[in-house]
């Protein structure tokens, strides 16, 4: 999760929480849209698939705080 940028991480937090991106647009101040591509560069940057994977390591990185 280090090469992800603070708001990136922010969004992997509340997808591991199971927030959809208008939830988290909405707890963030963000468009959906905003949600959306920052959620589309985590998933190219940690070269994931899909939410649930974000959503995995969203988990993972938050047992080990």
């Amino acid at each position: 999760m280090n090469q992800l940028t603070y708001k990136q991480q922010q969004i992997t937090s509340l997808v591991a929480q199971g927030l959809t991106n208008k939830e988290i647009a909405q707890r963030l101040g963000y468009s959906p849209s905003t949600v959306r591509n920052h959620m589309q560069e985590i998933m190219r940057k940690l070269e994931l698939k899909n939410r649930i994977q974000v959503a995995l390591i969203g988990n993972e990185s938050a047992q080990h705080l």
